[in-house]
């Protein structure tokens, strides 16, 4: 039995269960496929070290909803007006294949508006702006997308690759978020290919890539963009943190597997690296020593026991912790 067949069955009954079986597990196969592409590009930082199987299993599991009478409700919609019977294997396939994607891409940017503050904080901004709009087309916020208008659901959304290829050619670095939400609805209104709504978390992070991209030139020079000040208000802490625990977590409680350390001198070493790789990078005191810095964590610590027991363990973590950071920041704006 083909895949039609199986669609067909998983529609109009809900006794067929090898068959749901069937339909379940190739979109999972095309969940899965899609998260390897994102992976390849380095769009899934935020998920690093998540298996991407259980990943793709999340992202598609409410698609498979089903009403009192065990049919699939959103397969019933989204293939409502569709002759199922008159259709080829090629082209359900290339339907599922859609509407799992865009699941997923629906997901996967509310999942990542879930775990970076920055993009919440221009999500926030973006809502602001919906309520106070003043162009002529009427805007709104529905269930996570920006809605110009209703309807046209039989149309794609848009490809986030074509807003982001649109919207860059509209912007300069000192335009503001109302500015941008209405270039965005411009954008919508003059084109007819695509759905007129598009994810607000989705233009979030094109809304960041461009202003990354406008301050490419210090990024270079700078660990920390302009565009960090601007949108992220103070929050490299957030992104130092989370390289303290990730260094503590793969390395740090590798010492204290092979008795070379105590979780107290751990904890030590790991608050000194976190101080001195902050003054490195937004600090004023930048001649601040090692040593003083695990002397805050130690206070009976000497000077020569630094040098001959401690030195060169915290030159590594606090290594390591800067490279984590600075990749961190790389994935994260890029």
């Amino acid at each position: 039995m083909g895949l039609r067949n199986s669609l067909i069955c998983c529609i109009n009954s809900s006794n067929h269960t090898r068959e749901l079986r069937r339909l379940i597990e190739e979109c999972h196969s095309i969940a899965l496929a899609y998260l390897k592409m994102k992976a390849s590009a380095n769009k899934l930082f935020l998920f690093h070290g998540e298996d991407l199987k259980d990943l793709a299993w999340d992202f598609i599991a409410e698609s498979f909803e089903k009403d009192i009478d065990g049919r699939l409700i959103k397969f019933q919609e989204y293939f409502d007006g569709y002759d199922l019977n008159e259709m080829t294997e090629p082209e359900i396939t290339f339907l599922i294949r859609k509407l799992i994607f865009t699941k997923v891409e629906d997901n996967l940017f509310r999942a990542i508006g879930e775990r970076d503050p920055s993009l919440r904080k221009i999500i926030r901004n973006l809502k602001l702006a919906i309520r106070e709009s003043d162009c002529e087309w009427r805007v709104c916020f529905n269930n996570g997308d920006l809605v110009i208008e209703k309807g046209l659901n039989n149309l794609p959304k848009m490809p986030s690759e074509f807003m982001q290829i649109k919207l860059s050619q509209r912007l300069d670095k000192h335009i503001q978020i109302p500015d941008i939400l209405i270039e965005v609805i411009d954008i919508m209104m003059q084109q007819s290919e695509y759905q007129k709504r598009f994810s607000l978390i989705g233009l979030a992070i094109i809304i960041r890539e461009i202003f990354v991209h406008f301050n490419s030139d210090k990024i270079q020079d700078k660990v920390i963009p302009d565009v960090d000040l601007r949108l992220l208000n103070g929050e490299f802490d957030e992104f130092l943190e989370r390289s303290v625990k990730s260094i503590r977590f793969t390395v740090g409680y590798n010492y204290i597997r092979k008795n070379k350390m105590s979780i107290k001198s751990l904890n030590a070493y790991m608050n000194a690296s976190k101080e001195i790789v902050k003054e490195h990078f937004i600090g004023k005191n930048n001649n601040i020593s090692h040593y003083e810095c695990l002397k805050e964590q130690m206070p009976a610590l000497e000077y020569n026991q630094f040098r001959t027991h401690h030195r060169q363990k915290l030159e590594y973590l606090v290594k390591l912790v800067r490279a984590d950071l600075v990749r961190v920041y790389k994935q994260d704006w890029a």
